[in-house]
């Protein structure tokens, strides 16, 4: 459970990319892209401090 934030980061990431690259749900997509590169962020720059 270490490194939760970057797991969760990258998929949210790659489904808010599907889901905006396949029209399903491009807003959600897009927020949830977002939200997956932040969490990403966050536990790269956590893990250095």
């Amino acid at each position: 459970m270490k490194h939760w934030s970057l797991s969760a980061g990258i998929v949210l990431t790659i489904a808010g990319a599907v889901a905006v690259a396949l029209d399903i749900h491009p807003h959600t997509g897009a927020i949830l892209a977002a939200l997956g590169i932040l969490a990403a962020a966050w536990s790269l720059t956590r893990r250095r401090v």
